[in-house]
């Protein structure tokens, strides 16, 4: 019989699945977590056969012995996060390798009409039951499946009918490892009701100096009802020892509005998947996205929208800056069903290179089944505008801040999109930082 170090890497997570079964409440939950197992073992994970994930492998990562991460909490404070950037009056959610920590999460008074849960908690909650792993296939994503599989804790938030929520909702999402190699399982759903309206921020941070590796196996499934509008913002500022794939569904009625921001800073090799539907006529999507790589990071970052009925709008705009042997990839694609007439759908990657060991693969797609449509689609990548830079040379400016201040203004296109503005200042840090130990 092979050893544990010769099993394909699927093979490993059999043995901690029957543990899950065997240890887990029935929680109404273990047939669909018996029935994603079995697509994920189906599946396999992807490799670069497989043309989605062409550019980006995870095996490296997938191969290590990771185990589960441990449920033990062990932040004592708020404060031992060093999140500064938190709005006063916010609501905070902790969760420390995927499981909630009450103890110091902002939750209290929370107003009518907004509902936070642990999911472990929602058995018979009837909204819960509609929506839940609905919009997550696990059915054609290894990684979809296998965070159904195992998922245990995670965040529901409801925003019911007519709630109005001023303060944004944080979620943090902290991650640690000892000694050894784990993997965490973050799940997130979202649903706002009809004409309701709320701001979300998705942060994964990481210790500093965290002796293990782990990778994170994160979804998020957010409903967007008639008329309501959500912001949904992503930062990703993990150390380099940690590797994360995020998968992001949403689906949106008619007349709803979603604006999604993906932010990525750290991290080692990070996939995002975006899938959303607009699903109702006058619905209204915004995509920004902003990569930053340094050293031999990878970040790949792909989009689907579906336009399944007419007169929406989509549009998406994505910025990728790449120093040392980073890699980028942007696979983005626009689907216009033959109902959809009347659509507006917009696609753009730019990108810059600072070195030449850097490299970006990006592949925007149109696919239409409508004769009635406005849509397009395109990609760049360069170095840095010759004359700008000469321009502010000539200023007496020096050429290393020269250069930091042309990526800052790149990436601001970007970042001037989040509408929380204490938060937007922390990302505008995070990102002239980066661009400042680049160049120098």
């Amino acid at each position: 019989m092979p050893t544990i170090n010769h099993l394909k890497p699927e093979a490993r997570f059999l043995e901690d699945f029957r543990e899950l079964m065997r240890s887990s409440r029935n929680d109404g939950q273990n047939d669909l977590r018996q029935s994603a197992f079995q697509n994920f073992e189906r599946m396999g994970f992807p490799s670069l056969k497989n043309e989605e994930w062409k550019y980006t492998n995870m095996l490296p990562v997938i191969s290590e012995e990771l185990r589960p991460a441990s449920k033990e909490l062990t932040i004592q404070s708020l404060s031992d996060l060093n999140l500064d950037f938190l709005s006063k009056g916010a609501f905070i959610i902790i969760l420390q390798n995927g499981y909630l920590h009450k103890d110091i999460s902002a939750l209290n008074n929370l107003p009518t009409g907004l509902r936070i849960k642990n999911i472990s908690d929602c058995a018979s909650d009837p909204i819960f039951n509609i929506h839940f792993a609905k919009y997550a296939d696990s059915n054609v994503d290894a990684f979809a499946a296998l965070n159904t599989s195992f998922y245990n804790e995670g965040i529901f938030i409801h925003v019911e009918k007519d709630c109005k929520i001023d303060q944004p909702i944080y979620i943090i999402n902290y991650t640690t490892a000892g000694e050894e190699s784990v993997i965490t399982y973050p799940r997130c759903l979202v649903v706002a009701g009809k004409h309701a309206k709320a701001s979300i921020e998705w942060i994964t941070i990481s210790p500093e100096r965290m002796r293990g590796t782990a990778f994170i196996n994160a979804v998020n499934e957010i409903v967007v009802e008639e008329n309501a509008f959500i912001d949904f913002c992503i930062l990703q500022n993990d150390q380099e020892s940690v590797s994360q794939v995020c998968n992001t569904y949403a689906i949106q009625e008619k007349d709803s509005h979603f604006n999604i921001n993906t932010i990525t800073t750290g991290g080692n090799k990070v996939r995002n998947k975006l899938h959303i539907t607009l699903d109702g006529v006058n619905t209204e999507t915004h995509l920004f996205g902003l990569a930053m790589g340094s050293g031999t990071q990878l970040i790949d970052n792909h989009t689907a929208v579906m336009h399944a009925k007419p007169h929406c709008f989509s549009n998406q705009i994505y910025k990728t800056i790449l120093d040392g042997s980073s890699q980028g990839v942007f696979n983005g694609k626009i689907f216009v069903m033959k109902d959809a007439q009347k659509t507006n759908a917009y696609q753009s990657s730019k990108n810059i290179l600072l070195s030449d060991e850097a490299s970006m693969f990006a592949k925007p797609q149109l696919e239409i089944f409508a004769d009635d449509v406005k849509c397009s689609h395109g990609a760049t990548t360069g170095q840095i505008d010759a004359e700008a830079l000469f321009y502010l040379r000539t200023r007496g400016i020096g050429i290393e801040r020269a250069k930091a201040l042309l990526n800052l203004a790149f990436a601001a296109d970007v970042i001037n999109n989040i509408p929380n503005e204490l938060l937007r200042n922390h990302i505008m840090a995070l990102v002239e930082n980066k661009l400042y130990i680049q160049n120098n």
